[in-house]
């Protein structure tokens, strides 16, 4: 369930800096609405896939960020599972069996 394909300068940018709940520019990284404030180290990611990024974080690792389970709740909410997730729970679930 948490492995997903990232483009890895996003990725390695976004180190383990916590993620920040404001919409993100997609100046930093080209046409990606993707957005690191190394300063603050937060990393901001866009709307659309905020729910598949909380429910990763729900299944493995939710017991350890306590600080940010009620946005990452919010963001479950608000961009519920979509059919590329759905069909991705059936594959994995498939190739379980």
């Amino acid at each position: 369930m948490n492995l997903v394909p990232a483009i890895g300068e996003l990725n390695a940018d976004r180190s383990n800096h916590r993620y920040g709940a404001f919409k993100p520019s997609n100046e930093q990284y080209g046409q990606c609405n993707f957005q690191v404030d190394f300063k603050a180290k937060r990393a901001f990611i866009d709307p659309s896939i905020r729910g598949d990024v909380a429910r990763i974080y729900f299944y493995i690792v939710i017991p350890t960020i306590l600080k940010c389970r009620k946005m990452m709740s919010t963001w479950d909410k608000v961009d519920p599972v979509d059919e590329w997730e759905k069909k991705k729970i059936k594959l994995l679930k498939d190739n379980n069996k």
